[in-house]
Order: structure tokens, then sequence, then C-alpha cells
């Protein structure tokens, strides 16, 4: 499934090797939510997004829902993903959560 292979090398491995090599920590982002979203898993959730910079400055998100997790086309569309905490059902517009890029 290369979108979950995807999301996994940006989320685990990409940080593991930047340690182990002794990189800079790249500093968090975070973006907000343009939309309502309900999640039906009770799973740590990493939706694909599209990032807007607003004119004060706050990232927005705009998900990109792939059709599954073999649909590699669909993260052409998307500058990252945003990492969704688990057990959470709904996130409401405006909800923080930590972006991760490509």
């Amino acid at each position: 499934n290369p979108v979950s292979t995807q999301v996994g090398m940006v989320r685990y491995i990409f940080p593991y090797l930047n340690k182990a090599l002794g990189a800079q920590e790249v500093s968090q982002e975070f973006a907000v939510l343009d939309e309502d979203l309900d999640i039906k898993t009770a799973f740590t959730n990493f939706l694909p997004v599209k990032v807007v910079c607003q004119p004060n400055g706050h990232l927005t998100a705009m998900p990109i829902a792939p059709n599954s997790s073999g649909d590699f086309a669909s993260l052409a569309k998307s500058d990252g993903f945003l990492e969704l905490p688990p057990e959470t059902f709904q996130f409401s517009k405006g909800s923080s959560a930590r972006l991760y890029r490509w």
C-alpha cells in the first residue's frame, strides 16, 4: 500500500534516520482543519491535506480523501498529512493537529 508506506516513512523512518545521523530536529508545524470531520476508527489517523497559508499566518488544512491506502495518485493533490489522535471520532472546523509535509 503506497500511501501507508509513504506516511510511515515521513512519520517514523525519516525522523529516526535524522536523529541517528545527528541532524538538527525539524520544527513541528500545526494546521487547523477548514471543515468538520468525522472519523470512523479508534486508531491514530493520518489525514492527507492541502495546506493554505492564511493572511494572518495560520495554516489551514483541507482534507484530501484517498479512495484507499493504495490510491497513491490522490497524494499528488496534497502537501502532507495531519496526525489525528486515536479514540477521537469528531474534529470540529478550527481543530489544530500536527502537520507533516511530504
